[in-house]
């Protein structure tokens, strides 16, 4: 055959195209679904299915839909049920012994709602009922619609849709397994994504657990949400008045009844548009409001970042006393210089100490620096000494011990203040008898973020999300500008009560380098409280200045790799399952990315 022929380059993109076809056949061969029969087997042991699931669909039925390069496209073909997949969950729903019944009301008098109407149709689980308020009112108002739908509800779970929100096919049989695995749940949410009109999805918006704090800032939840239908009623139902904050003025009141609310990572359901189930800001202040005035919590709300869907509480300072800032240091006078200048000259919380923990400096330009500044504020400022091999943990517990201030805030000594109410904003969290830590949220000197919350399990250990993320980077669902809850946040800027401290005997000593705050904020979680992050409080951060050279001896990288495997060993962080950071994000980079296969 002549070389170069037409023979010889058929026989060549044959040969291409059936590598290609391997490849796509290997990723799918590895793909949840392909897997599909564990599933099976755990759902026939739960509920005594007998007999044996047929397989999945052969790979070629998607083969040709591996040709995409778009992660969350990526994800979708992995995750999402296929029509032989819906079928085997209606197979398995016959088998629930006392299924819960689910009323879906879709609002069908002000828009088109077919679209709405067939998500609710195509559901996997049987005992699901379709209700549209046109069948229950006329008003001219959702909230009268929604009651009047809600009053001829009698299944035991109830969801209020939209017409611009189409519900996944498996959502249903979602919320019942989550009722069989959680009995007491009351109030379960997933996950959701934005359908166009040419049915391509994309923006997944992938949740947390649940986190009081964050949903008084946003209804991150989104409006689908299934309530056990007792809850609403108990609740009031809807009310008017809150325009399109109505879900969100029920959720809020539903919530502070609920005893278990439940998150699945699945997605439950599309909305149509991008800004499909966006707030008007006044109506959610009133909904937040009025959830305030509930709760007997005084504060008032602003919006500091108007590009961000979100509202920040200010809460009143019920509890002011004086703030204990440690402050470990050991040289490096201009990092400290900047620090303190920063401190003194930006803070409008006035009743602070600084306690700077000296760690063995040498320098006459240090010794000249805290003198100076002893004599400039004699009574806000006070130099301890512990001259000892360097330990975090142990300067900090030893800061703790020689103050006595209701709160403490740790602090590195290479941060700089940029918002004068720094201390107002981590108060108003710490005073709060939930709360554990507060942490702020630092960037680098280029603007970038540094931190905005700490996720265990990132790199195998515990990170920072969004690590690196650019000045106008609002994370997903403007994460990074919006209270959170978070399981842990950096010792770098963090505030705790000291009865809260106490509570779990400071830091572990054991841990001298790193982690030791993260182990920190997990054990204080350990104990009922919730952590929280707020964007509101901002400082620069020139990391890891703190000991300088000091680090890369050889006794310090022996401290960090036994404390590396501590902290590996404790918490069991290679399968650790971060409440507060969905699993369908990775835990390989620090960029909140989907996950891919």
């Amino acid at each position: 055959m002549p070389h170069g022929s037409p023979e010889e380059a058929q026989i060549a993109a044959l040969k291409s195209l059936v590598e290609k076809l391997r490849r796509r056949i290997g990723f799918i061969e590895r793909s949840r679904f392909w897997k599909i029969r564990e599933r099976w087997f755990a759902l026939r042991a739960h509920f005594g299915v007998r007999g044996d699931p047929v397989p999945p669909l052969p790979p070629v039925d998607y083969a040709e839909a591996m040709d995409v390069q778009d992660p969350y496209a990526r994800w979708l073909i992995h995750h999402e049920p296929r029509e032989s997949d819906l079928c085997r969950l209606r197979e398995v729903a016959h088998t629930f012994q006392s299924p819960p019944s689910i009323c879906v009301v879709v609002d069908d008098a002000s828009a088109d709602a077919s679209d709405a109407i067939d998500g609710v149709l195509r559901q996997a689980y049987p005992w699901v009922r379709l209700l549209r308020t046109s069948e229950c009112s006329h008003g001219s108002d959702a909230a009268v619609r929604f009651n009047a739908a809600l009053e001829a509800c009698t299944e035991h779970f109830v969801a209020f849709c939209d017409p611009d929100e189409v519900l996944a096919p498996d959502a249903s049989f979602e919320v019942a397994v989550t009722s069989y695995e959680r009995p007491e749940a009351d109030v379960i949410y997933g996950d959701r994504d934005t359908a166009s009109a040419n049915g391509r999805r994309s923006k997944p918006l992938f949740l947390p657990d649940w986190s009081p704090e964050t949903f008084l800032c946003q209804m991150y939840t989104g409006r689908l949400v299934f309530y056990r239908r007792e809850l609403v009623v108990a609740a009031g139902g809807f009310r008017s008045g809150f325009g399109t904050a109505a879900h969100y003025d029920l959720a809020l009141r539903a919530t502070e009844r609920s005893k278990a609310i439940e998150h699945r990572g699945r997605i439950f359901y599309h909305e149509k548009a991008e800004q499909a189930g966006a707030i008007d800001k006044q109506d959610a202040a009133k909904a937040i409001r009025s959830a305030l005035e509930r709760r007997g919590e005084e504060g008032r709300l602003e919006h500091p970042f108007p590009e961000v869907d979100s509202t920040i509480v200010r809460y009143a300072i019920t509890k002011p006393a004086q703030v204990e800032i440690i402050l470990p240091t050991r040289d490096l006078p201009d990092f400290l210089g900047r620090c303190l200048t920063s401190i003194f000259d930006r803070s409008t919380y006035r009743d602070f100490r600084v306690n700077v923990i000296d760690n063995g400096s040498i320098e006459p330009a240090t010794e000249h620096l805290l003198r100076d500044w002893h004599d400039r504020e004699p009574r806000r400022f006070r130099v301890v000494k512990l001259d000892q091999p360097f330990n975090f943990s142990r300067l900090v517990n030893f800061g703790a011990r020689s103050c006595d201030g209701p709160y403490l805030l740790l602090l590195n000594n290479d941060t700089e203040i940029i918002t004068n109410d720094w201390i107002e904003a981590m108060v108003e969290q710490a005073q709060r008898p939930a709360i554990g830590v507060v942490g702020a949220r630092l960037l680098y000197e280029d603007g970038s973020l540094q931190h905005a919350g700490v996720v265990v399990g990132l790199g195998e250990l515990a990170g920072h999300v969004y690590r690196r993320a650019s000045r106008d980077d609002q994370g997903p669902g403007g994460e990074i500008l919006t209270v959170r809850n978070y399981s842990a946040v950096t010792a770098a800027c963090m505030m705790v009560r000291r009865d809260v401290f106490e509570a779990v005997d400071g830091f572990d000593e054991r841990l001298p380098i790193e982690f030791n705050d993260t182990d920190f904020c997990l054990r204080i979680l350990g104990l009922g409280y919730r952590n929280v992050y707020v964007p509101h409080a901002a400082l620069l951060h020139h990391e890891s200045k703190t000991r300088g050279s000091g680090e890369r001896s050889s006794a310090s990288s022996a401290h960090k790799s036994s404390g590396r495997a501590l902290f590996r060993e404790r918490w069991q962080t290679s399968s650790y399952r971060d409440p507060y950071y969905n699993g369908n994000l990775t835990t390989v980079t620090d960029d909140g990315a989907i996950a891919l296969p």
